[in-house]
């Protein structure tokens, strides 16, 4: 199983500044991430905890 980083990053959009979650596989090359962006009700707990399964 590959080892994933995970933090929270703010990003613009629309004039405001979102909060989202980023989930990074490990090592230094290029690779896929997951960016979790909120929904219109925000991020809930469920996302983040969900997020490294996806980035693998």
């Amino acid at each position: 199983m590959t080892t994933v980083t995970t933090r929270t990053v703010e990003y613009p959009a629309d004039g405001l500044t979102m909060i989202g979650h980023l989930a990074l596989p490990a090592g230094v090359d290029r690779r896929p991430a997951v960016l979790l962006g909120p929904e219109g009700t925000g991020l809930s707990g469920v996302e983040p905890t969900r997020s490294p399964s996806w980035g693998t």
